[in-house]
């Protein structure tokens, strides 16, 4: 089995449906980084507040996502590909999103 059959794999609809609902909050948090090098964040209390907020948008959407059975498929296809990663179930959920970004 090949990578590219990993990224097939995640193009299954119930898989796509998860990742159409993290786009949004990845934009958010993408946008809040690239600020953090024009504002100070140590005295900001609106721009912390705005960031831990979607940050915890970030973590319950691979929280509820690691509990699903899409996430499972993920993981075992990604292990058949790379049986010897020693990657945590989350780092290989994040790799396979890094090869869809757009």
């Amino acid at each position: 089995m090949h990578k590219d059959s990993l990224i097939a794999a995640i193009q299954q609809p119930d898989i796509k449906s998860h990742i159409r609902h993290l786009r949004p909050i990845l934009r958010k948090f993408r946008y809040l980084e690239n600020r953090l090098y024009s504002v100070d964040v140590s005295v900001d209390e609106t721009f912390q507040q705005t960031f831990m907020s979607v940050y915890c948008e970030l973590v319950i959407w691979f929280r509820r996502f690691l509990h699903d059975e899409s996430s499972r498929r993920v993981n075992m296809l990604f292990d058949r590909i790379y049986p010897d990663s020693g990657l945590p179930e989350v780092k290989k959920i994040e790799f396979v999103l890094w090869q869809l970004r757009r």
